[in-house]
């Protein structure tokens, strides 16, 4: 299969068919240290131990401006000439000032070889992208993935059937003008405040998780203002094979290591596919208030338990506060506060977008 840079902005979104067998791997317990390249797998989650992180920042091959050989991304391409580099990274080499978009647009070229691993045994393995600038054309082992347009929003594929021994994954980036967000000025950059010198200006992984696993939790507090407030929490169940064992789902709110509530509910799951569930937290006793001065945080710890065994969790943080403006101004928790407006940009000198967390 040939692929080439799109001459047009239309793309298409296709849905991976899930269908792996349930192993008792998914069950695996313990840490995972191991060489990924120059990286190291970790387990993502204490209690969701089938859960692993494989990072993917080092050892990329950046081939610089796409030259028309329309083979570049597929695995067998000759890129012994190009250079090494580590993500975030931008695809001009930026100064102080003096940027001028034709030093980025045009289409890159970026390729990253790994070998397969034993914890993607019996596993659904998807490639997670943090950000690409401004257009992201992946394809993975010489299969062109779905294109993802927009420069700040992570995007994910599954790609537990292309995975094998050994894997390329090449990546065209797209670093013209675009008339979508958050670009969108069809006249061009010139008539914008902002400029967007693009690259993958954040981190790539690959994650295993089971066969049947938590996708996405929406913890949403209710009534913070009152002695009974809940939390009501929106979850997603992704299976590929269906369970044949009870399945539940245990929510736990967390303050530290303490437990503020707990709430657990069955699930029936009758096809593979997304599945979704709704929960309550209720019972909250002494609730800290979220407030500029006392920023508190609590952790919704979603549990997935297959016959009582914890397979797969989800951790998203949450505060409890009221926001509303009102004619007479802004007020937080009843109590009206006065803003003071401050812009501060991600845009940094040298580096652009493509600045690690490390440094800021």
């Amino acid at each position: 299969m040939k692929s080439s840079p799109p001459a047009s902005n239309d793309f298409s979104r296709r849905d991976f068919i899930r269908s792996c067998a349930l192993g008792t791997a998914a069950l695996a317990s313990g840490s995972v240290l191991g060489l990924f390249g120059a990286t190291r797998a970790s387990a993502a989650s204490p209690s969701g131990p089938a859960n692993y992180l494989f990072p993917l920042d080092q050892n990329w091959l950046f081939g610089g401006k796409w030259n028309g050989d329309t083979d570049y991304l597929q695995p067998g391409y000759n890129d012994k000439d190009f250079s090494t580099v580590t993500l975030p990274h931008c695809v001009a080499k930026l100064s102080w000032q003096g940027w001028t978009p034709a030093d980025w647009s045009g289409v890159w070229v970026y390729r990253r070889h790994f070998n397969s691993r034993p914890e993607f045994k019996n596993r659904r393995v998807f490639l997670d992208f943090d950000a690409v600038l401004t257009r992201a054309m992946p394809v993975f082992n010489g299969q062109a993935l779905p294109e993802h347009l927009g420069g700040y929003l992570p995007f994910h594929y599954e790609v537990t059937d292309l995975l094998r021994e050994d894997n390329v994954l090449a990546v065209g980036v797209d670093c013209r003008w675009l008339a979508v967000p958050p670009e969108g000025a069809r006249r061009g950059p010139n008539e914008n405040d902002f400029l967007e010198p693009g690259g993958m200006i954040r981190s790539v992984r690959l994650r295993a998780v089971p066969q049947i696993f938590i996708s996405d939790v929406f913890a949403k507090p209710v009534n913070v203002l009152q002695s009974n407030r809940t939390v009501e929490v929106a979850c997603t169940i992704d299976a590929a094979v269906l369970p044949q064992k009870q399945l539940q789902v245990q929510v736990d709110l967390m303050d530290g290591d303490q437990r503020v509530a707990t709430v657990t509910k069955t699930v029936d799951i009758s096809q593979t596919g997304e599945t979704p569930l709704n929960l309550t937290l209720s019972d909250l006793g002494d609730i800290k208030l979220w407030d500029v001065d006392t920023p508190q945080l609590y952790t919704i710890v979603t549990t997935l338990l297959l016959d009582g065994q914890p397979l797969h969790d989800y951790r998203t943080r949450i505060g409890f506060r009221e926001a509303r403006f009102e004619l007479n101004g802004f007020f937080l928790n009843g109590r009206r506060l006065q803003l003071f407006g401050l812009n501060r940009q991600e845009l940094l000198p040298y580096a652009g977008f493509a600045m690690p967390p490390r440094v800021v």
